[in-house]
């Protein structure tokens, strides 16, 4: 089994040949099997400096990722009650205040979207 920096990807003699990129680098089949086991689990396939593959931790969300998530969580929660808001304006029965808070938590946890 080979791998191969530049592409990324692994290769094996039985099915490519000779047909392989020039920085290919020998590993076991063992060693093959981890590192895509690790790839299932959540961790990166990555390179050193001589081509050879490692498991890498994934990076860390940016700020801008953390607050889509927070954005994408408020926003459902506010969509799975706003039928309160449309019973009190259809039949005048009023939002328990557990309720209210929790869409006015929400809301302020939204940035750059209007709710």
């Amino acid at each position: 089994m080979f791998a191969s920096k530049t592409t990324r990807g692994f290769y094996d003699t039985a099915i490519h040949g000779d047909n392989m990129p020039a920085d290919v680098v020998e590993i076991t089949a063992e060693e093959h099997a981890a590192l895509l086991d690790g790839q299932s689990n959540g961790n990166l396939i990555d390179y050193n400096e001589a081509g050879y593959p490692f498991l890498a931790d994934p990076p860390s969300p940016t700020a801008e990722q953390i607050q889509a998530q927070v954005n994408a969580e408020a926003r459902a929660y506010l969509l799975q009650t706003d039928w309160y808001v449309i019973r009190l304006q259809e039949t005048g029965e009023v939002i328990p205040d557990n309720i209210l808070q929790s869409r006015a938590e929400a809301r302020s946890r939204v940035v750059n979207i209007e709710v």
